[in-house]
């Protein structure tokens, strides 16, 4: 392998990494890390999400599971302009 080669191999191994897992094709995060994610993934789903306890993921990171009680889940976001 060249040098440039080597170091571009690094820089997507790199990427893999820090970018969240998801299907490209359903827009569903695999593993949230916030509430929203878990609302997004539900919608994405055909689902209607509800309040209760969520599997969330520190980082998005599948080893660092952690369970958040998420409420207000059927709210749409409303924001002042």
């Amino acid at each position: 392998m060249t040098n440039a080669s080597s170091r571009l191999g690094a820089r997507l191994s790199f990427l893999i990494m820090v970018l969240p897992a998801c299907d490209p094709t359903s827009g569903m995060v695999a593993f949230p890390e916030t509430c929203q994610d878990a609302k997004d993934d539900a919608v994405a789903a055909g689902d209607r999400p509800s309040d209760g306890s969520y599997t969330l993921y520190v980082d998005g990171d599948e080893s660092l599971p952690w369970t958040a009680y998420c409420y207000e889940m059927t709210v749409a976001i409303q924001r002042n302009i």
